[in-house]
């Protein structure tokens, strides 16, 4: 699992209006993601992401406002939601391409750093990791000697 940081601690006012979002309470915006709806506050997604500001805005203030995103999948919605409100999201490595390429469809500049900050350290443990199976199978695969000195009879001499 992939950890996406971009504070320590997410500010006082953004936990308040995380914790009013779960309760539903004073939502002015509906997204439909798929066949599931969630709510949420039309500025903390507008301060989040310039594109949602510019959907929104287009949508009026007075009402309830709906609107359909039909690029992301539920599941990463969800993410980029609990990203928006908390300034952290936990996610397991194989979502990260996906929450990039919804950061990167949101202008969610701060979402896109920490999606490659964890793609990278993804990679290099995978790389780590590699160098390390090549090195225990070798241990445990040893080349014969007689393999050895048949490669060193074969090599050119210079």
């Amino acid at each position: 699992t992939g950890h996406l940081f971009s504070q320590r601690d997410s500010p006082k006012n953004l936990k308040n209006a995380d914790a009013l979002r779960r309760s539903g309470l004073l939502c002015d915006v509906i997204v439909k993601v798929q066949s599931q709806t969630f709510r949420a506050h039309r500025l903390v997604l507008a301060c989040a992401s310039k594109v949602l500001a510019q959907q929104l805005d287009q949508k009026g203030m007075d009402t309830l406002t709906y609107w359909t995103l039909e690029s992301l999948s539920a599941h990463t919605f969800q993410q980029v939601l609990d990203f928006v409100y908390t300034q952290a999201v936990e996610v397991p490595v194989k979502d990260l391409l996906p929450l990039l390429r919804a950061a990167q469809l949101l202008e969610m500049q701060l979402l896109e750093d920490q999606c490659r900050k964890q793609l990278e350290a993804a990679e290099a443990r995978k790389d780590t990791e590699q160098v390390k199976e090549e090195k225990e199978s070798a241990k445990e695969s040893p080349i014969p000697d007689d393999e050895l000195r048949q490669n060193a009879q074969t090599q050119p001499r210079s």
